[in-house]
């Protein structure tokens, strides 16, 4: 389904691989110029360079977005070249698998300053952006685990449940000035940041990890039957949501029907 994001501009935070990647190429699709950012300098050009290849628009810069330093740096460096901004993913991440016992300082410190004060620091420098243009929409990349915890990684999915506070706040603190906030859900992705929950369920049940993974699929009542969501069908519902107009504070379950959530 064609959007239409001619003439607007998008920012993606972890754009060199997986859902970040995903989406750089479903927004260039709609006609969206690009500013990506990721701290895999490697990934980062690879990823430019596909999509320059398809004759996109497309800056980038390179930057630990767990640092203040870096979200300014970088998020200012594009809003120099640009200009302007019309969407903004937030979509930045690390996983590790951790119970609550041996989850560290660190590890809670890690995914508070990559999910949420990276996205609280790119909002800061973007929204008044937004509100002098009277238009623009920002992007969460939660997790079905935000709405089902689990326990798996507290750290985690602590730190994802706050984004669903944050994309309440901001969509009504927001609304009037014409700019909406929404988020997307995901289930269990195909992308390299699954792989330690792979591991983990391989572990816990001496299957091979795909097996393993289907079967808890199944086990938490997958509507679509043990199948991993694949990165594009994330980028569609946050191409959808970056164009539709009509919705704000809203929050898209992108999982196969996972009622229960994961693991």
């Amino acid at each position: 389904m064609k959007v239409g994001l001619h003439d607007r501009v998008a920012l993606v935070t972890g754009a060199a691989s997986g859902i970040g990647r995903a989406t750089a190429n479903r927004l260039v699709a709609e006609g969206a110029a690009m500013g990506l950012i990721d701290c895999d300098e490697a990934g980062l050009v690879a990823v430019a360079d596909e999509l320059r290849a398809q004759g996109a628009k497309i800056e980038t810069a390179i930057a630990d977005l767990a640092t203040a330093s870096g979200v300014t740096a970088s998020i200012g460096a594009l809003l120099d070249i640009y200009g302007r901004v019309d969407v903004l993913v937030n979509n930045a991440g690390v996983f590790r698998v951790r119970p609550f016992d041996e989850a560290t300082d660190d590890h809670w410190q890690e995914a508070f300053d990559l999910h949420v004060m990276a996205a609280v620091r790119a909002c800061r420098l973007v929204l008044p952006v937004m509100r002098g243009q009277r238009s623009g929409c920002v992007l969460f990349v939660v997790s079905d685990l935000a709405r089902h915890p689990k326990g798996i990684a507290p750290h985690y999915e602590a730190s994802k449940t706050s984004l669903l506070a944050l994309i309440a706040i901001l969509a009504a603190q927001e609304g009037p000035r014409g700019i909406r906030v929404n988020g997307v859900a995901p289930g269990p992705t195909d992308t390299p940041m699954l792989a330690p929950l792979k591991a983990h369920l391989a572990r816990q049940s001496n299957l091979p990890e795909g097996q393993a993974m289907e079967a808890e699929l199944r086990r938490r009542g997958q509507a679509l039957g043990g199948r991993l969501v694949r990165p594009d069908e994330v980028a569609a519902a946050l191409g959808f949501l970056a164009a539709n107009e009509a919705i704000t504070g809203a929050v898209l379950n992108v999982d196969g029907g996972t009622p229960g959530g994961l693991p």
